[in-house]
């Protein structure tokens, strides 16, 4: 047993559960699936709309990113009621619905909210797909990775256990959303070749949130302090991120 997985059992009070909680979402941040050498070209804009790779990565990333409201939607229910609202408050996000918070950010980035606003993030991503030359048609076709990904990610929901549940999509998907699409968006504005709102979705997905973060960190407290809490979590964590870093690998060696 590693010296982490022996505080992961050990952690008591509370300023020990924080600090541990704090490993684990730097650990998520660290993951190869954060730090992959596919993200890295990316972000160094060798892929242009014009590049297959790009548009293999379009075409597979869509299928995730149209997965997400039913994630989010069948996570929300393996946590208790009380700990449902910030899951509730993401959903409506992902379809296209912004808070008071989430208009005052794009304001802050001179994004118009009337060009996002009740526009669901699947839309916004098709506008990308579409600006690099991808069709419906394509898009239609599913690619077998991504199926992969979304069916794995759907059977943990399903089976594994509430903290694990919550440590896949808090730590293992949320809490490095922006980490893990910044990379494309650097590419993008590298190349400079695309208008804003077809790269507007990646945007939207690196903007800091802040109080969604703290609540989520907030919620991952409360079941940390539970037994085997601390453990489940960081499981969860592994298992989403591990699903993505597979993702990737089979994009690189494309």
């Amino acid at each position: 047993m590693t010296l982490f997985a022996t505080e992961l059992r050990n952690a008591a009070s509370a300023t020990e559960v924080s600090r541990v909680l704090g490993r684990v979402e730097q650990e998520a941040l660290e993951h190869p699936a954060i730090q992959h050498a596919w993200l890295l070209e990316a972000a160094r804009g060798r892929c242009s709309e014009h590049d297959d790779p790009l548009r293999r990565f379009a075409h597979a990333y869509h299928g995730y990113v149209a997965s997400l409201p039913q994630l989010f939607a069948e996570a929300m229910f393996r946590l208790a009621p009380a700990l449902q609202e910030p899951w509730q408050r993401r959903l409506a996000r992902e379809l296209g619905h912004l808070g008071a918070p989430e208009a005052a950010t794009l304001r802050k980035v001179g994004i118009a909210q009337r060009t996002v606003e009740a526009i669901p993030r699947e839309a916004l991503f098709r506008r990308f797909t579409a600006a690099i030359g991808l069709g419906d048609d394509e898009l239609a076709e599913p690619v077998r990775a991504t199926l992969q990904w979304r069916d794995r990610l759907l059977a943990y929901v399903h089976e594994a256990r509430p903290a694990e549940v919550f440590g896949a999509l808090a730590f293992g998907t949320e809490l490095v959303e922006a980490a893990a699409h910044a990379p494309v968006l650097r590419g993008l504005l590298e190349t400079g070749s695309l208008r804003r709102e077809a790269y507007v979705f990646f945007e939207l997905a690196c903007l800091p949130t802040p109080e969604h973060d703290h609540e989520l960190r907030a919620i991952a407290a409360q079941l940390a302090a539970q037994p085997g809490g601390l453990t489940d979590l960081h499981a969860g964590m592994q298992f989403a991120l591990e699903q993505r870093r597979e993702f990737l690998d089979g994009l690189a060696g494309a």
